[in-house]
């Protein structure tokens, strides 16, 4: 029993030499096609660095260190300063939102001269000097002529380094006229 082929020329080919025929143009014309790979190149990184320190300028070992960048391509990059209360890392160029936290320490967090913004990274490197305030309680009793009030709302406020007033904590006082507020940065309150 014999087999007709049909080659890619148009002629036909019958019997074992069909195959003959028929294979290298296969074998061929596997070596002939390419598999296209693209090359995605890699954002040029650029060196954000600095220290933390408390409000009487010792360094903070083991704080953390977080940049989240407005663009989910820009990922989420998180480390601790060392002994010496130092960070480095490297970050494509972009907008970043910088978090630095410690136990006991507020997260909100000032550089010298004022409160920090988002952080930009570009082709120069980016230094930062960042000090966290420690936390601080203020408890108290609202009394008024005839003892004490019941759902008083009680709120603290500061002046930060840049002149601005803000408030950082607020709380309502309970039946006995008492209240709490825990984690505020300890700073002269009004």
């Amino acid at each position: 029993m014999s087999s007709r082929i049909r080659a890619p020329w148009g002629r036909t080919t019958v019997g074992p030499t069909a195959l003959i025929v028929v294979l290298p143009i296969l074998v061929v014309s596997s070596l002939l096609t390419t598999t296209a790979v693209a090359q995605v190149e890699e954002p040029p990184l650029q060196s954000v660095s600095g220290t933390i320190i408390d409000s009487d300028g010792r360094p903070l070992a083991d704080a953390e260190v977080t940049f989240s960048g407005e663009r989910v391509s820009q990922g989420y990059h998180q480390l601790t300063t060392d002994r010496q209360g130092r960070f480095s890392l490297d970050l494509p160029a972009g907008t970043y939102n910088g978090t630095f936290a410690k136990g006991g320490y507020a997260t909100k967090y000032l550089l010298p001269g004022g409160p920090l913004g988002p952080v930009v990274v570009g082709s120069d490197p980016v230094a930062l000097d960042v000090i966290l305030l420690r936390l601080a309680v203020l408890a108290g009793r609202v009394e008024g002529p005839d003892g004490p009030v019941a759902g008083a709302q009680v709120t603290a406020y500061r002046k930060y380094p840049d002149g601005s007033w803000g408030s950082d904590a607020s709380s309502t006082s309970d039946q006995e006229g008492g209240y709490r507020m825990i984690a505020l940065p300890r700073a002269p309150i009004v």
